[in-house]
């Protein structure tokens, strides 16, 4: 059985909160020295900047020495991570795939519910960030190569990135309709998807409702976030790519190519890429239909 690693943010606020109070009662127990005063000053820039570090994933700030450094202090400190007991991809992807693939075309179902469905299968098919998907628009799919060509203006690292489709990704895309006059494939207005916890809060109502008529016990709770770390898992326990394979599936620059994944363009490893989605998705569409 392979486990996930999910980040516990509840030990965020620890360390942070005791420097906090720690700074508070030294500058309570003598005179206000003053703005000026290089204590006070410190303080007043560290001390955010701590608690923005701690609440916020490290990577965000593109790899500021500061903030990677209050990271890892903490990190040596607390146990951020916790091993959170579910297995990987299979218990808990194929769970809401079923689901959605079962109620998916429910009439009381809503456009927006629908929409969702529609994200997450992509999500499990693709292993990519959540905005890049629901985010995504008509041109940049290329149907010839059947790619997802995303500009680094759409992506966290700000790389441009190829996503290989597979057969079963394209499908749930040949499902979208087309709308006059939006690029979108997501969402409605300004922007891509939106409504994302009432969406949710439906899947799991519904998902549910079908485990409880199997006399099975309700789905664990799991985030949007985890079909990306369970994808990962999965690739890597069923040995479908190398980890710096996997890493360029996910767009990563770090870790096992740490120092050289960096240089790659986004034409590299496209043709093994392409191998693992298109060995993921069959594994995961023929999983879900025993």
């Amino acid at each position: 059985m392979g486990y996930l690693y999910r980040y516990n943010w509840q030990y965020s606020f620890v360390l942070p909160a005791i420097y906090t109070f720690a700074t508070v009662l030294v500058l309570s127990s003598r005179p206000f020295p003053g703005f000026s005063d290089p204590f006070v000053l410190f303080n007043c820039f560290f001390i955010p900047l701590f608690w923005v570090t701690m609440l916020t994933d490290c990577q965000k700030f593109d790899g500021h020495r500061i903030c990677q450094i209050s990271y890892i202090f903490v990190r040596k400190c607390i146990p951020i991570n916790k091993v959170v007991e579910i297995r990987y991809a299979p218990a808990l992807i194929i769970g809401n795939y079923k689901a959605l693939y079962i109620t998916g075309t429910h009439a009381t179902i809503t456009v927006n519910e629908i929409a969702y469905a529609s994200i997450i299968r992509l999500l499990i098919l693709t292993a990519q960030r959540k905005a890049e998907i629901s985010e995504l628009c008509w041109f940049e799919i290329d149907w010839d190569s059947a790619v997802i060509d995303l500009s680094a203006a759409r992506t966290k690292n700000r790389r441009p990135h190829l996503v290989p489709l597979s057969a079963e990704a394209l499908v749930v895309i040949d499902a979208i309709p087309v709308r006059l006059g939006r690029d979108l494939l997501f969402g409605e207005g300004v922007g891509g998807f939106s409504g994302w916890s009432r969406s949710k809060e439906a899947l799991d109502r519904r998902i549910n409702a079908a485990r409880a008529k199997a006399g099975k016990e309700p789905l664990p709770p799991w985030t949007v976030h985890d079909i990306r770390r369970s994808v990962v898992t999965a690739l890597n326990e069923r040995g479908f790519a190398a980890p710096h394979i996997i890493e360029a599936v996910v767009n990563h620059v770090s870790g096992h190519k740490a120092g050289v994944a960096g240089t790659y363009n986004r034409a590299a490893y496209a043709t093994e890429k392409r191998k693992a989605l298109d060995a993921w998705g069959a594994y995961f569409i023929s999983k879900i239909a025993t």
